[in-house]
């Protein structure tokens, strides 16, 4: 090796170690003005902190100017800071029900909500969803072909499906579930319970959807709008 090489590479470490400096401060003011924001908050009546529309758009926004950044690093690294940011707000807590496959949708879930995101185990579907009317946790219930608990969600005027937790063949997959406002869902992708004959009558307007699981006359559906994260990241 030339004798400079090891001052040079001297120097250069030394560059990452300043940016990485001043990453860590920008990261701290990120979570310095969301304890703000919850200060401010808790002067209003308790709502919903959770805004997978704003996370969703914010990601769009940076993949798009990225230049050397692949999209699915920053999907991660951007998810994680605002899970810190939305644990500053209020703490919110994984309440998972999954009898067959906890540990692979526990992981799922924190990787999907943050690793400071405090995960609890529930032993029903019930408690599960009881906990997320309250506002201050994401229920996360693993899908079944012997339970099509997720009926329940086709009328209920305040949960909504937040993310499905896909794994590999689907086996261990789950819903995340909260209390959301229709107009803070995702735009790109959504989870919906519809009954049959809407269903065929989006189909017929040309919606991307498709259903994944049936329970009588209801169906659980993932539509997409790909159109959307186009304008999003705009």
């Amino acid at each position: 090796m030339p004798s400079n090489a090891a001052p040079a590479m001297a120097a250069l470490r030394a560059q990452i170690d300043r940016l990485d400096t001043e990453l860590l401060l920008l990261m701290e003011q990120r979570l310095a003005l969301s304890r703000s924001i919850a200060a401010a908050k808790r002067k209003e009546p308790v709502a919903p902190m959770l805004r997978p529309d704003r996370e969703e758009q914010v990601v769009a926004r940076l993949a798009a100017q990225a230049t050397r950044m692949p999209e699915e690093s920053i999907v991660a690294i951007w998810r994680e800071l605002m899970s810190l940011n939305l644990q500053a707000q209020r703490r919110t807590e994984l309440v998972i029900h999954a009898p067959q496959h906890f540990g692979g949708i526990a992981g799922r879930a924190s990787a999907r909500f943050g690793v400071s995101a405090p995960v609890v185990h529930v032993d029903t579907v019930s408690q599960a969803l009881a906990k997320a009317r309250r506002f201050h946790a994401i229920a996360v219930i693993e899908l079944s072909q012997h339970d099509d608990w997720w009926r329940v969600l086709a009328h209920d005027a305040q949960l909504r499906i937040i993310d499905d937790l896909r794994a590999p063949g689907g086996r261990g997959s789950a819903l995340a579930i909260a209390a959301v406002e229709d107009s803070h869902l995702p735009r790109t992708r959504r989870c919906e319970v519809i009954e049959e004959g809407e269903l065929v009558a989006r189909l017929c307007r040309g919606e991307t959807i498709c259903p994944i699981a049936v329970a009588g006359n209801l169906r659980l559906c993932i539509a997409e709008n790909l159109s959307w994260s186009k304008q999003a990241a705009a």
